[in-house]
């Protein structure tokens, strides 16, 4: 339920931002007990086509079931610690932040992870990990900080849906 009220009222905050000028191309979701702050990029989420046989038959040419976006991963050193055992690198303990493409899935409730990329604080690359080999595709599970990003992105597209559709149809 905390998580909920965090995401709804970052959303809400995020709305008032955003109303007057879209300046900004990262928003910030919310910082998590975890160590971790989490941001979007509200130009890079879209929806991508059905097939070809689904938009030429079904008239679906976009399917908003499932929704991609950049996310933003920026780390306390604790964080920075945990990532660097968990590599077993030593170049991963100057990480400053990390970015990570993302597949949403309203059905079931799931994000897809692809790319990560883990820089430092000048911006340069340290590693860049091509779809994860392992654990990248993760159920949304209620209470957690996956299910606060959900409820934040879901209804960040509801209310920007004709932005996004256009954008989405234009990268075709």
């Amino acid at each position: 339920m905390k998580i909920k009220r965090i995401a709804l009222l970052s959303l809400l905050l995020l709305l008032i931002l955003t109303a007057t000028a879209m300046a900004a191309k990262w928003e910030k979701m919310f910082s998590a007990d975890n160590g971790v702050e989490y941001w979007f990029d509200a130009e890079s989420i879209e929806y991508k086509a059905y097939s070809d046989v689904d938009a030429k038959f079904y008239g679906k040419p976009l399917n908003k079931e499932e929704i991609y976006y950049w996310e933003k991963q920026i780390f306390t050193s604790q964080v920075v610690e945990e990532i660097t055992e968990r590599y077993n690198d030593e170049r991963f303990l100057k990480t400053a932040y990390s970015l990570t493409y993302i597949k949403l899935s309203k059905k079931p409730k799931m994000f897809t992870y692809y790319d990560t990329i883990y820089y430092d604080e000048n911006g340069q690359v340290i590693e860049h990990i091509e779809g994860h080999a392992t654990g990248n595709n993760l159920r949304i599970v209620p209470g957690t900080v996956g299910e606060g990003k959900y409820i934040l992105i879901t209804t960040y597209c509801e209310i920007f849906d004709k932005e996004i559709t256009a954008r989405s149809m234009g990268k075709r």
